[in-house]
């Protein structure tokens, strides 16, 4: 099993934790009323994918808004559920009794922005359809896929260099 010669440690949660989830908790809330909000007051169609250029290419019904905060909020928990076994987590460095604790705590919070930073595109997504809809703007734009390897990638690579300086 994976991580099954790496100490398995309870770490509580911390002030910090709390706060993370409790953000990533207030724009899944965000996203959920704003993807109503679109749903409710929305023509019977609307974009419901984009292309890499952020132009709409695929529509479907307007209910389709709700698929957006329910992968969002499946998402979000279930990197929240995965860090309750940061043993089986893959590290760059070797785990030992003396250096678990610090690596668990920076993969924790790594995992937690990037949680947070899934959420956050997803709001984004649903602001921009809402947008899109009402405005007949053409697209997400161009700032949108550089946006999402941005959020996706620097909590890896912060915790990626905090973990190998440790």
């Amino acid at each position: 099993m994976f991580g099954s010669n790496r100490p398995k440690l309870k770490l509580e949660k911390t002030t910090y934790d709390k706060f993370l989830i409790a953000l990533g908790c207030f724009l899944l809330l965000l996203t959920w009323g704003l993807a109503i909000y679109g749903m409710l007051c929305s023509p019977d169609t609307i974009p419901i994918h984009f292309n890499v250029y952020g132009e709409p290419d695929a529509y479907g019904d307007k209910t389709n808004f709700l698929m957006l905060p329910i992968v969002s909020t499946l998402l979000y928990f279930g990197i929240v559920y995965l860090n309750k076994f940061p043993h089986v987590f893959n590290y760059p460095v070797k785990i030992t009794k003396e250096n678990a604790r610090t690596n668990y705590r920076i993969a924790i919070w790594m995992m937690h922005w990037l949680a947070i930073g899934l959420a956050f595109l997803f709001l984004l997504v649903v602001i921009e359809t809402i947008i899109i809809v009402k405005t007949e703007k053409i697209g997400l734009g161009f700032w949108f896929v550089p946006l999402v390897f941005i959020i996706t990638l620097l909590p890896l690579i912060i915790g990626l260099v905090k973990m190998n300086r440790h």
